[in-house]
C-alpha cells in the first residue's frame, strides 16, 4: 500500500520512475557486489602468482650465482692446470739448454763438427781427384752416401739414402762453374 499511497501524492509517472529506478539501482548493486566479489578472486589469484614470481626470481639468482660460482671454479683450475704445464715444460727447456751448455757436451759437439768435416773433406777429394777412383760409398748413422763421377758428362751424381729409405740425389758439375 505504501506503493499506492506514494502513486496518490506524486503521480503514477514519478512513481513509476522512483520504481524503475529503485530496481536499476538493485540489479547494478547486486551486479556489482558479484563483479567485485570476482574481483577480490582475481586480486588473491594474482598476489599468489606474483609471490610464486617473486619466488622463482629468488630461486633462479641463487642457481646463477652457484652456476657462476662453479664455472669460475673451473676455470680456476683449467688456468692452474696450464700454468703447472707451461712451467714444466720451460723447467724441461730449460734443462736440456742447461745441459747443452755444459763444458763436455760442448766439446763433444765440437768433436763431432771436425769429425764430419773432416769426413767431408776427404769424401769431396775422392770424388773431384783425378787419378782416384770414379765411384764411393760411405756409411754414416745408418744412412748411405755413394757418388759416381761420370766423365763423359763432367758431373758426379751424388745419392744419399736415409735409414727410413729417403734418396736424395745431387748431380754437381765437374771443372769450373762459369759464373
Amino acid at each position: 500500500m505504501e506503493f499506492l499511497t506514494i502513486v496518490g501524492e506524486v503521480g503514477f509517472p514519478i512513481a513509476g520512475a522512483i520504481a524503475a529506478g529503485l530496481f536499476v539501482f538493485t540489479t547494478l548493486k547486486f551486479i556489482l557486489a558479484s563483479v567485485t566479489g570476482g574481483v577480490c578472486g582475481l586480486k588473491n589469484i594474482i598476489k599468489a602468482l606474483d609471490n610464486r614470481v617473486q619466488t622463482m626470481n629468488n630461486d633462479l639468482v641463487q642457481i646463477d650465482a652457484k652456476v657462476s660460482h662453479v664455472l669460475a671454479l673451473e676455470q680456476l683450475q683449467f688456468t692452474r692446470s696450464q700454468d703447472i704445464k707451461k712451467k714444466q715444460e720451460r723447467e724441461a727447456k730449460d734443462a736440456l739448454r742447461d745441459e747443452a751448455n755444459e763444458v763436455i757436451n760442448k766439446f763433444i759437439a765440437n768433436v763431432e763438427s771436425r769429425i764430419y768435416a773432416n769426413l767431408s773433406k776427404q769424401l769431396v777429394d775422392n770424388m773431384f781427384s783425378s787419378t782416384g777412383a770414379s765411384t764411393g760409398t760411405a756409411e754414416l748413422e745408418g744412412a748411405t752416401i755413394f757418388w759416381e763421377r761420370d766423365v763423359d758428362l763432367g758431373t758426379i751424381a751424388i745419392r744419399i739414402t736415409e735409414i727410413d729409405g729417403t734418396v736424395t740425389t745431387v748431380t754437381v758439375p765437374v771443372g769450373d762453374f762459369g759464373f
